[in-house]
């Protein structure tokens, strides 16, 4: 089973309400003004005004169909993600969070999605809705389809036994999102394989001498 990586829905969908459906059409001009804005302006240039007056509907609209400024940026941003940041899945554990992390360096350093993130991650220390959107829709997905690769290599006996999968994501993703928000060291080329490289050394059953060959 591969990482759900569809473009939507992006954010955590709204309660159901009574009256009218959503318009397809509003829908569709939200998304593209808000689209447009994030990639002229950045998060703190788009606002729910702006976003009204450019898709040619009212404010009130757009605030009945996502809550804050921050999910809508979310859904905007998910909606144009497909296989950017997917994770692989060829049974070779080290290539495939390799090449997983190496796509989430390059969209989150080269691209007005990645750029996108790292403000919604800020947004989120003062909008608990947009933090929580992050982490349902934006992390979450990732970390279950590397998750899914990892149980797997526990189940072939390439992974130390008991080993907490979550605290294995954590080695391979905090670096990224640290040097992404801090900026303390560059999201280089050569970083995942690093990180990969470090993370399942770690965690190799023992006996394997530390050697990534075991892993594969």
């Amino acid at each position: 089973m591969s990482s759900p990586q569809r473009p939507h829905p992006a954010a955590p969908a709204p309660a159901a309400r009574r009256g009218r459906p959503r318009s397809a059409r509003a829908e569709q001009a939200v998304m593209a003004a808000a689209q447009g804005l994030l990639a002229e302006r950045g998060l703190a240039g788009l606002t729910m005004d702006a976003v009204a007056e450019r898709a040619g509907v009212g404010k009130a609209t757009v605030y009945k169909w996502w809550s804050s400024k921050g999910v809508l940026a979310l859904d905007a941003l998910l909606r144009q993600v497909d296989d950017e940041v997917r994770v692989p899945d060829t049974g070779d554990l080290a290539a495939d969070l390799t090449e997983h992390i190496q796509r989430l360096v390059v969209f989150l350093r080269d691209t007005v999605g990645g750029r996108t993130v790292a403000e919604l991650i800020g947004q989120g220390q003062q909008d608990p809705a947009t933090a929580a959107a992050v982490r349902d829709a934006w992390i979450a997905p990732r970390r279950r389809g590397a998750s899914l690769r990892i149980d797997a290599a526990l189940a072939r006996g390439e992974l130390r036994p008991g080993l907490d999968g979550d605290l294995v994501l954590d080695l391979l993703y905090g670096p990224v999102y640290y040097r992404l928000l801090i900026g303390h060291g560059e999201l280089s080329d050569d970083l995942p394989a690093a990180l990969v490289d470090a993370a399942l050394r770690g965690v190799a059953p023992r006996g394997a001498g530390g050697s990534r060959d075991g892993l594969r």
